[in-house]
């Protein structure tokens, strides 16, 4: 075994069982571990590997509440351990993603991707069971709260596409997260490089950078898609388009006008307080500088001004006349005190000569 808790070697998790094969690596499952798979890295990926990267990741739900924790662990394949071998870090453990999030299509067990319920039935999908607008909404709604849980402990999602974002109806609307080798902390790099998946990028974003402002894009593009089963709907469709709007309502249509021309775009919270009917307070941002002589706030009917009373100048009073004058007292006749400077003269007696008797 490894020395660290968050790391394992490839020889201690026994036989592997190939099911998947994509542009990063392989995944597996591990007969010896139910529940669990193992993602192997292609050699090349292995190269631009940041374990440091994603040893960050499988250590962040340890800071998180318990409830945060639970959604987390059942609404994700979250990296549990590095995966090492002959010294050299080649993958990571995940969780499997639940039966439930599977189904028979076209006479194949396939994982509920995102695709299957933003694109219109097709034909080989017949048996398929989609969502009514009531479970939709729910559906966008365990979206959104997944957004709100990992933003809330500065963890970006990053590339949002059809396939690592799966859903369910069996036992109730519930969605789970595939690629979380992606996710990565506010203002680190990804543990791999990560493509921007065509149709889920943020245009005005630096490219190959992702923030909480993109992941907040991609949640508008998300919610939008998902509530009007289109794969292509922008925030700028909406915008354009009444019967968009219509179907949305006034709150999620507010919502989607931001997203589309302001650059701090709705927090996860916003959207869950319109899916759920409730008042969104939302502080418009700081206007221009008021011109000279102009009050600030003057122009803009949309912020009230609140009417100031002006004080009230309190009553003049009397004027105090000035103190008088203390009366000098009255001068004492010449010769009588000494004039100031002078030493008084006390008249001396004259002694008696010592040899005259009286």
């Amino acid at each position: 075994m490894s020395g660290r808790a968050d790391e394992v070697r490839l020889a201690d998790l026994g036989a592997l069982e190939e099911i998947a094969d994509g542009g990063q690596g392989k995944v597996y499952r591990l007969p010896a571990r139910p529940g669990e798979l193992l993602k192997r890295y292609h050699p090349h990926i292995c190269e631009q590997l940041n374990p440091g990267a994603l040893r960050r990741i499988i250590a962040r739900p340890a800071v998180m509440t318990a409830a945060d924790r639970r959604l987390v662990a059942e609404s994700t394949a979250w990296p549990t351990a590095l995966v090492t071998d002959g010294g050299r870090y080649v993958g990571f453990l995940m969780r499997q993603a639940p039966e439930r999030f599977s189904a028979t299509i076209g006479r194949i067990g396939k994982l509920l991707e995102l695709q299957f319920l933003l694109h219109p039935l097709k034909p080989m999908w017949r048996a398929l069971v989609l969502p009514s607008p009531a479970e939709r909404r729910e559906l966008a709604r365990c979206y959104v709260r997944f957004f709100q849980v990992l933003h809330r402990y500065d963890v970006i999602v990053g590339d949002v596409s059809m396939k690592n974002f799966l859903w369910t109806l069996r036992d109730g609307p519930a969605i789970f997260a595939l690629d979380c080798d992606g996710f990565r902390l506010n203002g680190h790099h990804p543990a791999v490089p990560q493509p921007q998946t065509p149709d889920w990028e943020d245009r005005t974003a630096v490219q190959g950078r992702a923030t909480l402002e993109s992941d907040r894009y991609k949640l508008a593009l998300l919610v939008i898609r998902v509530l009007l089963a289109d794969p292509y709907l922008t925030p700028a469709d909406v915008t354009r388009r009444p019967e968009l709007a219509g179907e949305l309502g006034e709150a999620l249509t507010g919502l989607v006008r931001r997203a589309a021309a302001e650059r701090v775009r709705p927090p996860a919270e916003h959207w869950l307080r319109a899916l759920d009917g409730r008042p969104t307070v939302t502080l418009s941002p700081p206007g221009p500088e008021p011109r000279a002589g102009q009050p600030p706030g003057g122009t803009d009917p949309a912020r009230p001004t609140v009417p100031l009373r002006r004080a009230t100048t309190p009553p003049a009073k009397e004027p105090t006349p000035p103190a008088k004058e203390p009366t000098p007292p009255a001068k004492e006749p010449p010769g009588d005190r000494p004039a100031s400077g002078e030493r008084p003269i006390i008249p001396l007696r004259r002694r008696p000569d010592p040899g005259s008797r009286s």
